[in-house]
């Protein structure tokens, strides 16, 4: 139930979810890429992040890259 409130809550106020999901889906992911340009050599990479976050940095990895 707590689920589908917050899923709610975020589709009527779009600033809420870009204040905690998206913002931090952008550090995350920038992070990431930093960590992986920094290891040249290495050919992959495991990252653990939440459920909340997984769309929107899987969706910037596809759309620029790591």
């Amino acid at each position: 139930m707590a689920n589908i409130l917050l899923a709610f809550e975020f589709y009527m106020t779009p600033c809420l979810y870009e204040a905690l999901v998206a913002s931090r889906d952008e550090a995350m992911y920038q992070q990431m890429a930093s960590q992986v340009r920094s290891r040249p050599n290495c050919r992959r990479v495991v990252t653990v992040v939440g459920a909340a976050h997984a769309n929107g940095i899987l969706k910037r990895a596809r759309t620029r890259g790591l």
